[in-house]
């Protein structure tokens, strides 16, 4: 698999524990383009709970109909209301391809920290 282009956009959405006001969760969002593929979207999640320990990470992927290359974060974030049945229709990258891309989010990370 070759990835031509990935555009990591960092923390974007983040909730808190009502109780606490301790960080819940934060999302991060990355764009791949591979070729013969839209562009697919990934979500990393990070997850704390009430104490602040940090429970772990969980990854979401999904094509996206309506992302354009170098587009600002929120403008992408607000069509995808807009876009959300034809983006649901066009699914979910494969296991392989998710494995891929996950992989490789993760190396990008090991490069900047």
């Amino acid at each position: 698999m070759t990835i031509e282009h990935i555009l990591e956009y960092g923390p974007r959405i983040s909730s808190e524990h009502e109780s606490t006001n301790h960080l819940a969760a934060e999302f991060s969002f990355s764009f791949y383009k591979v070729p013969g593929h839209p562009w697919i979207s990934m979500m990393r999640i990070d997850e704390w709970d009430e104490k602040g320990g940090f429970l772990g990470t969980n990854y979401q992927a999904s094509y996206t109909s309506c992302y354009s290359q170098g587009e600002d974060f929120n403008s992408w974030w607000d069509k995808t209301f807009e876009f959300s049945k034809q983006d649901h229709a066009l699914g979910h990258p494969h296991d392989e391809l998710y494995d891929q891309i996950v992989n490789h989010y993760r190396a990008y990370l090991k490069t900047i920290s």
